[in-house]
């Protein structure tokens, strides 16, 4: 194994201390690694639900107005004409 200028031979017991040291490098950086994979995964969850709520938030904001117009027209189809005499009144 090469780091630089520094060869490490795979089973000479002089480079125990640097072969730990590789070893270890290379372990930190697929610790890491999954770190950053494991976050990017609780983010995208994260995104989707907040997706999700801003959606139901939006269908409840739909439905209502909806319910409130329903209402509304109702409203004005009960004080509308109910006679020709009415009619002429107003």
């Amino acid at each position: 194994m090469r780091i630089g200028r520094l060869v490490i031979y795979p089973w000479s017991k002089k480079n125990f201390i640097p072969r730990i040291i590789a070893i270890g490098l290379i372990a930190g950086w697929i610790y890491w690694s999954f770190a950053v994979w494991r976050e990017h995964q609780q983010l995208e969850a994260r995104w989707a639900q907040l997706k999700e709520q801003q959606q139901l938030r939006e269908d409840q904001q739909r439905r209502e107005a909806a319910y409130r117009l329903r209402l509304l027209e109702e409203k004005n189809a009960r004080s509308g004409v109910q006679n020709i005499m009415d009619g002429y009144k107003k």
